[in-house]
């Protein structure tokens, strides 16, 4: 899911980012993988923050992927 869906929902509904990725992944499970730019150090923040705030144990992973650094995060819910 990317995260400008996410952002435009919130935004629309006013509701809390973590409340809502939570609830996502609670009705969705499974193994997931969500990436960021390398330099985009507050959605990195905030990936990071969505984990530490719902216990989730994650790995992280630097790629580059056509000449941009990208760092995902792994782990399953």
């Amino acid at each position: 899911m990317r995260n400008d869906y996410i952002k435009q929902y919130i935004a629309q509904e006013g509701l809390d980012p973590y409340f809502i990725v939570h609830e996502l992944f609670k009705s969705h499970p499974g193994r997931y993988a969500i990436g960021q730019l390398s330099n985009n150090m507050p959605a990195v923040q905030f990936w990071r923050n969505i984990y530490d705030s719902g216990n989730i144990d994650f790995y992280e992973k630097e790629e580059l992927d056509e000449g941009l650094t990208l760092i995902y995060q792994f782990f399953k819910v």
